[in-house]
């Protein structure tokens, strides 16, 4: 594997969540504290250092957990298993928004055997808030009006018998960098919200106390080795860019994109939209062909000096088959 070198950072939760940071609000979110801390051509420098060498980021994700492939899996699992073992898998597998880095290997080997592997589920609940409108307005006698917030619960289940079940409260992203100066600038900041113990708001509703985290820890994470490998499972908003279509197992969506004017979300007549490929996409790469290429930075529509960001982290699956050929 080339010289890529692999952070992983984890976090804590404080509160309860709309959803998922992915891997663009976690760029996002470092390019703003890196704002607060630095005269604006730093931060000129730091965005033309992004742009002419490798940063990848991965979505949060629940820690010791990935993005399950369910599409590649269930394609695998039908060269082997019957109708009756298929419909139990896919029954099983639709369950499981992520499944144990450790446990990947596994059921790309044995196939069908799923029930008693761990997983984590984010299920969509609706939360009740008030707001006491008396006080916004400063009209005694005013009624105070109810509302509801689309929020998520994150849940880790055992996958024994017994099936045991908790919220999950500790998250984790990977950042990977192939320079020395870009490392240094942005390893720095990470370490120094950690020891600040800054309160990073990574979603909507900050203000009410919802989508806030704090890093807990950021160490050097050995994840590319020196085994071989051109299939690697997306874990971030993949921009794509130079990967085997044809090979890939691959599901997108199409985000649309709007610039903040200062009061909030500006509104167009021309509506611009982006595709990027999901978290759980397999991703393979034409022989010779680095993954330094999958993704890409593309120039903001609205903001010369502003990317959209579309390096997504790929995690590499090894052990496959047709990759020791």
């Amino acid at each position: 594997m080339e010289n890529i070198i692999v952070y992983k950072v984890d976090l804590e939760r404080k509160g309860r969540i709309t959803q998922l940071p992915d891997s663009q609000k976690i760029f996002g979110t470092l390019i703003y504290q890196y704002l607060n801390r630095h005269q604006d051509k730093e931060v000129d420098n730091l965005i033309e250092k992004i742009k002419g060498n490798y940063l990848a980021i991965s979505n949060l994700m629940p820690e010791g957990f990935i993005p399950t492939p369910k599409e590649f899996l269930m394609e695998g699992i039908s060269k082997k298993e019957n109708k009756n073992n298929l419909k139990e898998f896919y029954k099983e597998i639709k369950k499981r928004d992520y499944i144990s880095e450790n446990e990947l290997s596994y059921l790309i080997k044995r196939g069908g055997k799923i029930k008693n592997i761990p997983y984590v589920s984010v299920e969509k609940i609706q939360q009740l808030h008030i707001c006491i409108d008396e006080l916004i307005y400063g009209i005694p006698g005013m009624e105070s009006s109810l509302y509801s917030v689309p929020e998520v619960l994150v849940k880790k289940y055992s996958g024994n018998r017994l099936q045991r079940k908790e919220e999950v409260f500790k998250f984790s992203f990977y950042i990977a960098f192939d320079d020395k100066e870009l490392e240094k600038e942005i390893v720095n900041l990470l370490k120094i919200l950690k020891e600040e113990e800054d309160i990073l708001c990574m979603g909507a509703r900050g203000s009410q106390g919802l989508n806030l985290y704090q890093i807990i820890s950021c160490k050097k994470y050995n994840l590319y080795d020196s085994r071989r490998t051109t299939t690697y499972l997306n874990v971030g908003m993949l921009l794509p860019n130079k990967i085997n279509y044809k090979d890939s197992y691959l599901t997108s969506f199409m985000s649309e994109r709007r610039p903040y004017d200062g009061i909030g979300l500006g509104k167009m007549e021309e509506r611009y939209f982006i595709t990027f490929l999901n978290a759980g996409s397999v991703v393979k790469m034409e022989d010779g062909i680095s993954i330094k290429g999958a993704g890409q930075l593309i120039p903001s529509k609205f903001d010369e000096k502003s990317v959209v960001f579309g390096n997504s982290f790929l995690y590499p699956i090894y052990g496959l088959k047709e990759e020791s050929r």
